[in-house]
This record gives C-alpha cells, sequence and structure tokens, in this order.
C-alpha cells in the first residue's frame, strides 16, 4: 500500500506482480539492483550467475516459492553475488502472518488460534531446496561453490531442505572447490533473520567444508530445527583435502541449537540454544580469533565430544559436558562442569563453576619404574591423592586429563 511505497527509493528495477517473470527464466540475466513492489510469487528459483552482482531490497513483501516442484527461491551460482536487504524493515505496517503449528512455518493470513506469529519486514518464503542426488539443499538461498551472500536486513521464513545428509533450510554452503579463496562460498549476517526453516542437517544455516559463514550484530536465527544443527551446522573435513567450515560468531544470536565438526570462531553474540562440538564427520574447535576479541556467551549445554577442543575467551553459563574432548585456553565457566574422561589444559577460570567428575594424575618417577596414574576427583578445594607405592623420587604433573 501506500506506506510501502515510502520505502521505495531511486536507482533501482522495479518489480510488481506483473513483472515478476523478469526475475526467472533461463534467458534472464540479473544484474544490479531490484526492489518488490508488491508480493510476489514465482514457480521457478530466481538465478545469479557467474559474475552478476544483484542487490534485492524486499521492500517490506514477501518473495515466495509456490511450485509442484521442488526448489530454492535464490540460487547463487559460482561466481555470482547476492545482497539481500528490507527497506522496511523498520515499517510496522509491513508484517505478515505465519502458522507455526509445524516445525515448518507457513505463510497464513489466519492461521490458528494460538499458533500465529507476525513477520516485520520483508520476507522469504516457500522454499523447498535445489536437488542433488536424492536430496534437496538451501531452501531459501542455495550458494554454489564459489558464490557469495550478504544479508543486511529482511528474513528467511519458513523454507526446507530435505534429506538424511545436507539440507540448509535457509541457507546451503556448497562445498567449497577453492578453500584459499577468500572470497569463495561466503555468507555473511550484517543483519536479517532465519525463522522457523527446516532440514535434515543446519535448519538455518548449513555451513559446507571450506565454506565460510560469519554473524554480525543484528543477525538472529531461531525456531528451526534438524536431526543435527537446527539453527546452524558446521561440517569438519568429509574427504582428505578438505578444508573445515568456519562459523564466526561476531554479534548477533542463535537461537536454536547448533552442531559444530568445523571451527567455530566464538567472538561475540549469544548462543542459547545447545551446542554439539564434534560429531562423525570430524572434531569441533570451538575457539577465538584473538585475545581482543568479545567473548560469545553459551547460555545452554555445550557437549564437547572426543578429540574435539574448546578454547579461546568464550563464557560459559550453562552446563558443559566434557566428554573426552579438551577444554583449554581462557574460557570463563560459571554453570555445571562435568568431565568424562576428558582433558582439562590452561587458564580456564572454573572459580565460579559446580564441577563434577574426575581428573587423571599422572606421576613419572625418576628411578625408572612405570609411571602410576590416579583418579581424583574434580573438585575446587582439591583432593586427597594417595602416593604411589614405591614412592616416585620426584614430583611431576605431566598433565590432568
Amino acid at each position: 500500500g501506500a506506506a510501502l511505497a515510502l520505502c521505495v527509493g531511486a536507482g533501482a528495477t522495479e518489480v510488481s506482480v506483473t513483472q515478476a517473470n523478469q526475475l526467472i527464466g533461463d534467458s534472464v540475466e540479473l544484474n544490479g539492483e531490484y526492489k518488490l513492489t508488491a508480493d510476489i510469487t514465482i514457480d521457478r528459483s530466481i538465478v545469479i550467475k557467474k559474475e552478476k552482482s544483484v542487490t534485492l531490497d524486499l521492500n517490506g513483501h514477501v518473495l515466495k516459492y509456490k511450485s509442484a516442484n521442488k526448489g530454492s527461491v535464490i540460487k547463487v551460482e559460482g561466481g555470482g553475488h547476492l545482497t539481500i536487504q528490507d527497506s522496511c524493515k523498520d515499517d510496522t505496517t509491513a508484517v505478515h502472518k505465519f502458522d507455526t503449528t509445524n516445525d515448518l512455518w507457513v505463510l497464513n493470513d489466519n492461521p490458528p488460534e494460538g499458533k500465529a506469529e507476525t513477520i516485520q519486514g520483508g520476507v522469504i518464503t516457500g522454499g523447498t531446496g535445489t536437488q542433488w542426488d536424492q536430496y534437496y539443499r538451501g531452501g531459501g538461498v542455495y550458494v554454489a561453490p564459489g558464490g557469495t551472500l550478504i544479508m543486511e536486513s529482511g528474513s528467511i521464513v519458513g523454507c526446507s531442505g530435505s534429506g538424511a545428509i545436507n539440507g540448509g533450510g535457509g541457507v546451503y554452503l556448497g562445498l567449497n572447490s577453492s578453500p584459499t579463496d577468500p572470497t569463495a562460498d561466503t555468507f555473511t549476517m550484517n543483519g536479517g533473520r532465519i525463522i522457523g526453516c527446516t532440514a535434515g542437517l543446519g535448519g538455518g544455516v548449513l555451513v559446507a567444508p571450506g565454506c565460510k559463514f560469519t554473524m554480525n550484530a543484528g543477525a538472529v536465527i531461531r525456531s528451526c530445527t534438524a536431526q543435527m544443527g537446527g539453527g546452524v551446522y558446521n561440517i569438519g573435513n568429509i574427504g582428505t583435502s578438505d578444508s573445515p567450515g568456519t562459523f564466526t560468531l561476531n554479534g548477533g544470536t542463535v537461537e536454536s541449537n547448533v552442531t559444530n565438526s568445523g571451527t567455530i570462531n566464538a567472538d561475540g553474540g549469544k548462543i542459547t540454544g545447545e551446542v554439539t562440538n564434534g560429531v562423525d564427520k570430524g572434531p569441533g574447535k570451538i575457539t577465538g580469533t584473538s585475545d581482543d576479541s568479545d567473548k560469545t556467551e553459551f547460555t545452554n549445554t555445550v557437549t564437547n565430544h572426543s578429540n574435539s577442543t574448546l578454547s579461546g575467551f568464550g563464557t560459559f553459563t550453562g552446563t558443559v559436558i566434557n566428554n573426552g574432548g579438551k577444554i583449554t585456553g581462557f574460557g570463563t565457566f560459571t554453570g555445571t562442569v562435568i568431565n568424562n574422561g576428558g582433558k582439562i589444559i590452561g587458564f580456564c577460570d572454573f572459580k565460579e563453576a559446580t564441577l563434577i567428575g574426575y581428573l587423571i594424575v599422572t606421576f613419572d618417577p625418576d628411578n625408572g619404574a612405570q609411571s602410576f596414574t590416579r583418579q581424583v576427583p574434580w573438585c575446587k578445594d582439591g583432593a586427597a591423592l594417595t602416593e604411589p607405592s614405591p614412592a616416585p623420587t620426584k614430583d611431576c604433573l605431566l598433565y590432568t586429563s
């Protein structure tokens, strides 16, 4: 209506309902800036082709994929670049209702009582993913190897990626064929939201090996679900030449759970969902990029599996379960920390934590005798330790685990 028209700026190609076909089709080569002037429904994916750079302004409207055939709302080919923004993000009259009855939210002007949520501003919705083998990836946006995506504002809501492996309901970052290229296979959220999306893996975002996903202040992922990594699934090495995926959290909030077998740079922001560090695709590492980085706050349960590491400067206010992994660095722990055969190394702050579990202390005698190990309860006040027999000729604590 009139309120939305006020948000339209000059210099961009305006797209109305009758002009929707200029966004789709094999012969269409988008390049430049485009603004929606109405809610648009498409039955084929919008494709950002190689060496093309597109800025799409949702302008408070809905861009909906609706087709009998599965497909992503938008596909970014290798070498293509897409920026999503919403010039009407602050317009309280630009609102859209969703039915939240199921995990996958559905656009609905009259949702059932008690199962409704209103999203303000422009929305991308309805995508079901680009086919790869029998799986579908990137319901909202599929980023092919070598493509880049920036999200400034707007929302991706109610999109999906089906299949037991690889999904990315909101956004899928394709396996990077050039992991040394810093501009390839990147997704940066400087704002915007991913909400109510589902997938087999990575309901909100799936980060394939060699890819880079960054969340900055104002970005939000919430109410997304998956078998693993409802909010974010960050995949590690799946082949001998793969580089692990990297998820850098500089700000923003992930309210759904996170599964990591790559690297998380915990440089700020907050994760309020559960975090699983390390899975069968590879060991996970949660770290920070520098001593000067802000701390990411982890408010829910963090499980650190074997061969995985919690390091850096994060703040852990929820329960931390160290299942054979390593906790090191300068993290601050104020919740319950349970050590199940893991290593505790470094200068972490456990003063306010409740400590449960055991440490293994190793004695290495100078007299040539075999090393001795003793299991002791882990507590802040220390624990009595029975001296090995025969007694070692020096006291040497090699490591605790």
